[in-house]
């Protein structure tokens, strides 16, 4: 299939101020437009991986993204739970590229006074969510920190003619997401709120389930694919300024997680407010009008859901859209890793 040819700039001046000020979707940019890697390569730098040739059809997916303690887990957090939650998030994104798992590292940084049983766990739900994903834990690192954490770097393999680039959506395709929307965030509200334990909350904020399948059955149609973890609005902005375009999204067509309208009722808040603002991990893709028949077909086969959400459509304004047709910009909503809150 054909893909968007990508966009780039020239390098620029390193952001100043605070990277609270700058924001981590600045940081990126910043790298993406200085680095050389965001002028070459098979898919842009910002992207959910990065690919590399191997000479065949296939290309070699990397990926890496860190989960630390009071950030993504509390510290009395189940640690085979959270092993098994680093590896996911990054399962996820070898998802988001059509990607199959072949390898998983992992380092782990941790105080000195950390239990050697929870370090132990930990490497064990690593293991463990190899395994159910056909592969291993290979090995890693282990290094003194003030703050426990876990740095894995899943690699994976992916045809190289239908890798999904973030930057590939083009005006006239329609817009869809995987499974549901606002389960993690709403959990993880309603723990803090009171009204889940924490216990029961965890198991929905780590049990992440990466959409490989998904992914698999995504790649021969989609243009775009992203995965949903910083939240499906701050997924859609980024494809857009990655790919040059707009989405108008269909209010009623968002598929809010049963759990986020439950939360939202309780906390008497909209339903949006605790539904965007991450921990999904599922895939936000873009896909031709014409495709969508063998789109559905494929991710049901597949064992998947996809839902429609909207439109993609010249670079300009996104907006929701209602019934009627009134429409209203996206609430700026999201993860930032360096946000105050």
């Amino acid at each position: 299939m054909l893909k968007r040819p990508r966009k780039v700039g020239s390098p620029r001046s390193p952001p100043s101020g605070t990277l609270e000020e700058v924001t981590e979707a600045g940081l990126h940019e910043w790298i993406a437009k200085t680095l050389p890697a965001g002028r070459m390569g098979l898919l842009p730098l910002g992207d959910d991986c990065a690919a590399i040739p191997t000479g065949g059809r296939n290309v070699h997916l990397l990926t890496t993204d860190a989960v630390m303690e009071e950030t993504h887990f509390p510290a009395t957090a189940d640690p085979r739970a959270v092993g098994r939650f680093a590896a996911n998030v990054n399962f996820s994104d070898l998802a988001a590229k059509g990607g199959r798992p072949v390898a998983l590292l992992g380092a782990l940084l941790l105080p000195p006074d950390t239990p050697a049983r929870w370090a132990q766990q930990v490497i064990l739900g690593l293991e463990e969510a190899s395994r159910l994903v056909g592969t291993h834990l290979l090995g890693g690192d282990s290094k003194r920190s003030e703050r426990r954490g876990i740095v894995p770097i899943a690699v994976g393999e992916a045809n190289a003619n239908n890798l999904m680039p973030i930057s590939g959506a083009f005006p006239g395709d329609l817009i869809a997401t995987t499974g549901t929307t606002g389960r993690g965030s709403s959990a993880y509200l309603a723990w803090k709120e009171g009204s889940l334990t924490e216990k029961d909350a965890m198991g929905v904020v780590l049990g992440v389930r990466p959409r490989l399948r998904e992914g698999l059955a995504l790649a021969p149609t989609a243009t775009a694919t992203t995965d949903t973890s910083d939240g499906l609005l701050a997924a859609a902005r980024h494809l857009c300024e990655a790919s040059g375009v707009s989405v108008h999204l269909r209010e009623d067509w968002v598929p809010y997680d049963p759990l986020a309208v439950k939360v939202a009722k309780a906390l008497r808040l909209p339903v949006e407010e605790v539904s965007f603002l991450g921990g999904d991990y599922e895939l936000l893709t873009c896909f031709p009008r014409s495709s969508f028949d063998a789109t559905l077909k494929n991710v049901v086969r597949a064992g998947g859901r996809v839902c429609v959400i909207g439109s993609v459509h010249e670079k300009g304004p996104s907006f929701f859209e209602d019934k009627e047709g009134n429409t209203r910009p996206f609430p700026k909503v999201g993860w930032d890793s360096f946000a105050r809150s």
